[in-house]
């Protein structure tokens, strides 16, 4: 059963699942991604993944064109194709179009539809997920998006989302490491008022940094030792910079080397996402790092792999005070949690946001209803 895995950018978090999916297919799938991606994302190539082929990407206005990768997608070489859920690439479009005319079987894998969104980009997707064999989802919040607008729910399936192997991590000692740093961590903040606050993502508007950034100012004042940690970059960067300068502010810039981004996280008191959050979630929970997940339906489905009042606190998004709030209620019930909820909570979760669980399950529905067509 021959699959073709295409992407208009295939993001560099995508790599292991990659990987993981050429593992278990036994070379039987294809890999093809264009070079241009959006929000600053880093963009796999062949460079790093031998077994992708590049496609030269040429800019329309909005819109995007990857040569070299219509005809064959629309061709009999593959049982299935799978893409991502672009509304700006042509060719993802006349894929979906094309193999729907000639009844052959195509998937969308990734988001396709936020809960509550409207307008033309979303009844586009809408138009897509109805065209399409079956949907490629990572967890409840997305498939409770995807068939909002009325796409059949039995199209819809749950495949969850990974960033790393999850496996040098699940062991009984780094699980008892994780939760002495994060009992360890929280006295040093009662009693000194030493905290590290991290944020990981794109430094948009839309992102509202600047919350948890003034949030911190108020936090300052009750832990003198109070250190934010901002990675990553975005077009907010510099003004955020300018209006934030205090020195415990530190502007890391994007950080894709593995260990390195691992060690910075290792270091803080906790994870925060001001206003959306969704993949740092399982980097969080990896590294064993409690998280304050903003109450957003939008959020990606990953912070359904944590646990609330177990390592994670939810706040109302994009609200300074409520972010203060819920540092200051976490470090009065963090003494109360037990290793044995702490541990379990983390590792039944990591078992399954992992790329060879993610590999496997994808594989699985794609075989399947190849196999039952």
């Amino acid at each position: 059963m021959k699959t073709l895995f295409y992407y208009f950018a295939f993001p560099h978090y995508r790599r292991e699942i990659l990987e993981e999916l050429n593992a278990q297919s036994d070379g039987a799938s294809v890999f093809a991604s264009g070079k241009e991606a959006k929000a600053n994302i880093k963009v796999l190539t062949s460079s790093e993944l031998n077994f992708i082929t590049d496609l030269k990407t040429t800019k329309l206005g909005p819109f995007t064109w990857q040569h070299n990768i219509l005809k064959r997608a629309l061709s009999s070489e593959f049982d299935s194709v799978v893409l991502g859920p672009a509304t700006t690439s042509i060719p993802t479009l006349l894929i979906v179009f094309g193999r729907r005319i000639s009844g052959q079987r195509t998937y969308l894998w990734g988001q396709n539809g936020r809960v509550g969104e409207r307008g033309i980009k979303r009844y586009i997707q809408e138009v897509l997920n109805r065209s399409v064999s079956g949907l490629l989802v990572y967890g409840n919040s997305e498939a409770a998006a995807a068939g909002e607008l009325g796409t059949n729910a039995k199209k819809i399936h749950i495949v969850n989302n990974a960033t790393h192997s999850n496996d040098s991590f699940l062991t009984e000692q780094f699980s008892e490491d994780a939760f002495l740093r994060l009992k360890q961590r929280t006295r040093e903040a009662a009693e000194s008022g030493k905290m590290t606050l991290t944020y990981v993502g794109r430094l948009n508007k839309s992102k509202k940094i600047d919350t948890l950034l003034v949030a911190a100012r108020e936090l300052h004042e009750q832990f003198p030792n109070l250190i934010v940690q901002i990675i990553g970059g975005g077009d907010a960067e510099s003004d955020l910079k300018e209006q934030f300068n205090e020195p415990y502010f530190q502007f890391l810039g994007w950080i894709y080397e593995q260990e390195e981004l691992y060690s910075v996280i290792k270091q803080s008191t906790l994870m925060v996402s001001p206003f959306h959050q969704g993949l740092m979630a399982i980097d969080s929970l990896r590294m064993g790092v409690p998280v304050l997940v903003p109450d957003n339906p939008h959020n990606g489905s990953e912070v359904e792999a944590l646990t609330e009042h177990v390592n994670s606190l939810r706040f109302t998004p994009g609200s300074s005070s409520a972010i203060s709030s819920a540092v200051r209620n976490w470090i009065e019930i963090a003494p109360t949690i037990s290793g044995e909820d702490y541990k379990n909570a983390r590792i039944s979760a990591l078992e399954v946001w992992s790329p060879k669980t993610v590999a496997s399950k994808i594989l699985e529905v794609v075989q399947s209803d190849v196999r039952d067509a």
